[in-house]
């Protein structure tokens, strides 16, 4: 499908469709904030119009990105793994602004309105701070794209697009279905072990992570807070998310992996989170909100202290980065691959990073409940 629209538009026509969508379902969301704040009335219109610009929003996040994928493909190795690192930027990112917002927020909230009042006029103004922040993140990606889109060495990559895809291999006057099936069946398991890792990934963060608390703040501090606790794990593993990105541009090509039992081997292997992440420290049924202080409780396992915890996430953090960015700077390398077959296979390989996340999500309903 995504071949098949490919072929009819420009990339420039899909970026500029998708993200321009984005920005807009940002800006709303932010402006809801505000206006959801001052009313509590349509509280069930509310929550369908939040569903269906969700809906929206990831609809245009995937096209979004299998456009920038395919993009980055053609202009080579070193682009994409640019692309990819700057991804984890913007994640670090707005995971510091997240963790801005709910120190800010603890700071400036009575114990009082921490039970009575979880959601106020201070935490309307933290998410439009934090769905602003996006929405301009947005707009200058859009804008910096609109400088790419006229440079001399984009049409020049655009160019030498066009001459690959009208080489007389007889690959034209297939269908888009066999063109996708012949790359998939060439990469089949770099397809395999990029779905995996994202499956892994999401099955457990933040489902369950973001329900491990502090075994051993003080009480009354910060880091006793289950939402600042929380923003840190976030910030902790967006921050070695993004290291593991950019270490395969930077670590010699020896120490990058090649071999598909390699690729398919290591993310298989983090799976081994599951357990360990299971025997954190976390309240499994209490009644109380986010915003509770929490005081300090007696481990009973080494797994519960917290600096083994956020050791964990940072080593799952970066082997997420490093296995996803080696996996797209291989894939459209492969020798089996023809030259116009080499967007394509960075299309296909991001159609099986989406179906990993969705199926991470649907197991993380379970991973929650742990």
């Amino acid at each position: 499908m995504t071949d098949l629209i490919s072929s009819q538009t420009t990339p420039a026509a899909r970026l500029y469709l998708s993200g321009s969508l984005i920005f807009g379902c940002l800006l709303a969301f932010g402006v809801s904030t505000q206006v959801g704040s001052q009313s509590s009335s349509s509280s069930s219109l509310y929550f369908y119009f939040v569903v269906l610009l969700s809906i929206v929003l990831a609809s245009a996040t995937a096209y979004f990105q299998n456009a920038v994928v395919a993009l980055a493909a053609s202009f080579g190795a070193r682009c994409m793994g640019s692309m990819i690192a700057f991804q984890g930027v913007v994640g670090a990112v707005i995971s510091l602004v997240q963790l801005v917002a709910a120190v800010s927020l603890v700071k400036h909230r009575t114990p009082a309105a921490s039970i009575s009042a979880p959601l106020d006029s201070q935490t309307a103004k933290s998410a439009a701070v934090f769905f602003g922040f996006s929405t301009a993140l947005m707009g200058a990606i859009l804008f910096a794209f609109h400088l790419l889109s006229r440079s001399h060495i984009y049409a020049e990559i655009d160019q030498e697009t066009k001459d690959a895809k009208a080489v007389p291999n007889g690959s034209l006057s297939r269908s888009s279905f066999d063109r996708l099936s012949g790359v998939q069946r060439k990469i089949a398991p770099l397809c395999f072990s990029v779905a995996y890792v994202f499956v892994v990934t999401l099955a457990l963060f933040p489902a369950f992570t973001a329900r491990v608390t502090s075994s051993s703040a003080q009480k009354g501090s910060l880091m006793a807070s289950s939402l600042v606790f929380s923003a840190v794990h976030f910030v902790v593993f967006n921050t070695a998310d993004l290291v593991g990105r950019t270490l395969p541009s930077l670590v010699p090509a020896r120490f990058v992996p090649e071999s598909s039992l390699i690729f398919v081997l290591a993310s298989l292997a983090r799976t081994i989170f599951a357990p360990l992440f299971n025997g954190a420290h976390t309240e499994r049924s209490t009644g109380t909100g986010p915003m509770v202080v929490r005081g300090v409780e007696t481990s009973t396992s080494l797994l519960q202290a917290d600096w083994v915890f956020f050791t964990l996430l940072t080593i799952f953090g970066i082997s997420n980065g490093y296995i996803s960015t080696s996996l797209f700077l291989s894939a459209p390398a492969r020798p089996q691959l023809r030259p116009d077959e080499r967007q394509l296979a960075a299309t296909v390989l991001s159609f099986w990073l989406t179906i990993g996340l969705a199926v991470g999500s649907a197991l993380s309903l379970a991973t929650a409940s742990w």
